[in-house]
């Protein structure tokens, strides 16, 4: 498990140095992925956000005000992300698995699913059969859209940087809690009926 930054995946201004690291790590993640998988051995890298660390020690909270998930993210949070994907997402390695922008429809004229994704938060996207989510699972920075030009009962979670985070066929609210658990998206317990 290589351990990359959001700035391997879009890059940063004034830190060249660092954002090439990462952009390489992501690199050498894919091709040993590849040489690997033959013997049955998965290779995959996280992307996370800013992180409190001694790295970002002298950064206050202005610096992620504009964040999707405007606040530090935790390195107990980012060992949960590694737990699930060495545990749970045994068929992945080598991808960053990010959501095509397609063309989809949710109701009025079609629209690109970037552009519907460029909001904050979490967004999980229904297949035109699926059974919604229950509202206890869905917290205030999760938001639901049905795509109608999509048949089938799955549905696909999209994290705020556009990856995708959890996927099944048929609507799994155990599954899509555990996961929004982990990104720290679930509905906190004062929330919760």
């Amino acid at each position: 498990m290589n351990i990359s930054s959001i700035a391997g995946i879009t890059g940063y201004a004034g830190i060249g140095a660092y954002v090439a690291s990462k952009w390489g790590l992501r690199g050498l993640t894919k091709a040993a992925a590849l040489e690997l998988a033959p013997d049955g051995t998965r290779v995959c890298s996280v992307h996370p956000g800013t992180v409190r660390t001694a790295m970002t020690a002298d950064f206050d909270d202005s610096f992620t005000a504009a964040q999707p998930l405007p606040r530090f993210g935790e390195p107990e949070e980012v060992a949960r992300m590694v737990l699930f994907i060495a545990a749970d997402a045994t068929y992945s390695t080598g991808t960053e698995d990010r959501l095509p922008d397609a063309t989809v429809s949710i109701g009025g004229p079609p629209q690109r699913s970037h552009g519907l994704l460029a909001g904050p938060g979490v967004h999980v996207l229904l297949q035109r059969d699926a059974t919604p989510p229950p509202d206890v699972v869905l917290g205030p920075q999760v938001s639901v859209l049905r795509l109608r030009n999509s048949p089938g009962r799955g549905l696909v979670a999209v994290r705020p940087d556009g990856h995708v985070g959890f996927r099944c066929g048929t609507t799994d609210a155990a599954g899509l809690s555990n996961w929004l658990s982990l990104i720290s998206a679930l509905a906190s317990p004062s929330n919760r009926p």
